[in-house]
């Protein structure tokens, strides 16, 4: 094969290949009021860690946010005139790291991996059409914006 840009027509099946050794709940972290924006990996030798790793996550990426507020969810004597006047009050919001005890706070051995992989990774098919659908987007692109792009 000569040097250049060959297109490779290749999905690795990633759900066939976690689901296995995968902790089953991850696939929320980015799941709309589920979404996760900083992680935290540490390397531990805690035995609650099997696999020598920590994680944590936040639902944003710092400690604390600005929040706006609907005034119902505030105690009035907490409302400012903004407010009351407005119905929605900007608030600061801790942001703890995740998961953590529901009544202590601390934070609680969480592992992403449940077994090591022991497979390789296949591919899965491509639905019916794709490649179809995806020379069409690279004709386009050529005549839009013409024939000197690298792609074949």
């Amino acid at each position: 094969m000569e040097p250049g840009v060959h297109p490779l027509f290749f999905v690795p099946d990633y759900v066939a290949f976690f689901e296995d050794f995968a902790d089953p709940n991850l696939a929320y972290f980015a799941k709309e009021n589920n979404t996760k924006l900083q992680f935290k990996f540490e390397k531990t030798n805690d035995s609650r860690y099997p696999f020598g790793a920590n994680f944590t996550y936040r639902a944003f990426a710092s400690a604390s946010v600005i929040l706006i507020v609907k005034k119902e969810l505030i105690p009035f004597l907490k409302l400012n005139e903004t407010g009351r006047n407005l119905g929605l009050q900007a608030i600061e919001v801790e942001i703890p790291q995740q998961p953590a005890h529901k009544i202590t706070g601390a934070l609680t051995p969480r592992h992403c991996l449940l077994n090591l992989p022991t497979k390789p990774i296949v591919p899965s098919a491509l639905v019916e059409k794709s490649r179809a659908n995806l020379d069409a987007v690279v004709q386009f692109v050529k005549n839009k914006f013409g024939e000197g792009l690298p792609y074949p």
